[in-house]
Order: C-alpha cells, then structure tokens, then sequence
C-alpha cells in the first residue's frame, strides 16, 4: 500500500512510506527534463489512497516529461508543474479526521455557573421565603388582624412609641394648618371650638390607628424574618449533601476559568462590599432593616455609624487573609494579578 507509479520508464514513481498518526507519507520521484529524478513529497491517509495519489501524481508527472521532450514548450512544462504541485499540497492540507467530528464541544462556562447558582439561590433563599411567607399571610397576618381590630383605647395592649408620638403630633398640627387654609382660601368662616376639637380628635383617633397598624406590621415581619431563618436553617440541614454538591459545582467552575476573569470577579465583589463608596450602600440597607422593624433610624444611627466603621474593615481584612493563604495555593496567577492591581 502506498505505492504508485505512473506512465512509463523514467517517468514517476510512488515510493509510500509510513508517516505519524496513521497518516502514509511518500516521496514521489518525478523525471527532470534535464536528466534525473527529482523527489516530491506526497501523502495519503491509508495505502489505497496513497496509490492512487501517487498514480495521479505520477500520471501526470509523465504528461510533463513526455510534454518537455516532446517540444510541447516551457508554458505547457510549467502549466502541467503547477497542476502537480496543486494535487501534492492538496493532500497535505487535507483535515477531514472523523476523530474531530465526533469529539462534543466543550459547554458554555458560563451558563453552567448560571445555572448552578441559580439552583442554589433557589434551594437556599426562594423556597425558605415562599415558605415562610405563606406561613405569614395563612397564620400571622390573620392573628394580628385580630389583635388590631380589638386593641383600643387606653387599655390595648399595643402603644406608640415615643418617637411614633412625635411624628403623630406633628402630623396632626401640619392637618389643622391645611384645613385652615383650605376654609380660608374659600371663604368659609373659621370653625367654632366645639367643632375644630371634634374634628381635631377624629384626626387624631385616625393617626393613632395607623400608628398602631405599623406597629403590628413591625411585629409581623420579625415573626416572618424568624420563621424564615427557622426555614432555611430547616432546609440546608436536610438537603446538606445538594448545598455541598452545588457549592463545589461553584467552586470548580470559577477555578476553571482564567485567571484574569477570577480576579475581575473578585475585584468587582471586594469594591461592592468594602470599597471606598461602599459606607453609602451600608447605610441604606442598615436604614431599610431598622425600618422594616418599626425602629426609629435616628436612634440607631450611632450603631449603624460604628457598625459601617468595623464590619466592612473586617470582612476586607479577612478577605486579603484568604487571598494570602488559600488563593496563593489554589490560583497563584489570580493572587499575581490582584497584587497587581492594588499597586496601581
């Protein structure tokens, strides 16, 4: 296999050979119009089709010799060359390997790590809150309906706190100037004194509800903020072995990217939570939760001050801990680049 002639005596001979990867290489010995053999390299991919390039190659190589020492003229000589170089580089430059159309492509990094946190984010946080939520609409907020429609007067058991009462008073003084330029501006006389306290109480009875409602929603969303820690604590103790799988599904997926798009994404994580513009963020969640619980944010603005002063310098402090002792280990080029970065 791997041997072809072609045309005559002297004319080209298909010398096969054995090539690497199980591709056949040979040397096709092509006659020189000035006498001699001139070696041209040639392959196949098995031996008959070896021969039959060779023979291709060596049929034409003796069109060229019969057309050089016959008088057919140099153009025909160096047209019929060209054509044989042609065949020759043809079969060098073929890939068509069927190994490379069965080997499957490699998936998207990407949106496997997308859809690992995805699974995550579901397992850990939507359900426990969809739980802990129905539990809130189907047993608490019913109970505390109740408890709000039967508190009142001085003997509820709910009362506003000190600074509820300031906002309460504030609010009824700012409703009697309104009603007061509203008659005014429309020419009706001022109210009698027996009129303006009816109508200053019944504002006042109003604002007192509301205030109380928003004390019950307070106490309602602590009991819901326990039911769903309860819930979630619940949930990562019994699917332990799916949060360890998917958080080493998310591990290994960030280690196998490059090292530039590890230390972006770290970059971009570190600036979000102890940047020099992240005090800013602190604060406005510190002020949503201490909201959200019916507390005053005026009095809890010393705590959120030292709160925004030490936790994030602690968490960079831990963060340059792990880099310095566990990413040195497990990505050295990410620890090179982030080193890099903070210098500049």
């Amino acid at each position: 296999a791997g041997v072809g002639g072609g045309g005559g005596t002297g004319a080209v001979g298909g010398i096969g050979g054995r090539g690497v990867g199980g591709v056949r290489v040979g040397l096709l010995m092509t006659a020189s119009p000035l006498g001699g053999l001139l070696p041209m390299p040639g392959c196949s991919r098995g031996g008959a089709a070896g021969g039959n390039d060779a023979a291709a190659a060596g049929s034409r190589g003796a069109s060229l010799t019969a057309g050089a020492t016959g008088g057919g003229g140099s153009n025909e000589f160096a047209r019929r060359g060209a054509g044989l170089f042609e065949d020759v580089m043809a079969v060098f430059n073929r890939r068509d390997d069927p190994a490379d159309a069965d080997t499957p492509k490699r998936p998207n990094r990407w949106k496997n790590i997308a859809a690992v946190f995805g699974r995550f984010l579901l397992l850990v946080c939507f359900v426990p809150f969809v739980i802990a939520q129905c539990m809130k609409s189907c047993l608490v907020t019913p109970w505390l309906a109740m408890r709000v429609a039967n508190d009142h007067g001085a003997h509820g058991t709910i009362h506003l706190s000190h600074h509820q009462e300031e906002v309460m008073a504030a609010a009824l003084a700012k409703y009697e100037k309104i009603e007061d330029f509203k008659r005014f501006s429309h020419g009706h006389p001022r109210l009698g004194a027996v009129e303006q306290h009816a109508m200053m109480t019944s504002e006042a009875h109003r604002l007192e509800a509301l205030g109380k409602a928003q004390s019950f929603e307070a106490i309602g969303n602590v009991i819901g903020s326990g039911l769903y820690i309860a819930v979630t604590a619940a949930v990562v103790t019994n699917q332990r072995e799916n949060v360890r799988a998917l958080l080493g599904e998310l591990q290994e997926d960030f280690f196998g990217m490059d090292a530039l798009t590890q230390a972006l994404i770290l970059l971009l994580l570190t600036d979000i939570v102890v940047g020099y513009h992240s005090a800013d963020g602190w604060q406005a969640v510190l002020c949503c939760v201490v909201t959200h619980y019916g507390r005053d944010f005026e009095h809890w603005e010393m705590f959120v001050r030292i709160f925004v002063a030490t936790v994030p310098v602690s968490i960079d402090i831990c963060f340059k801990y792990w880099v310095f002792t566990k990413l040195r280990r497990l990505s050295p080029s990410t620890q090179i680049i982030l080193d890099q970065i903070e210098r500049h």
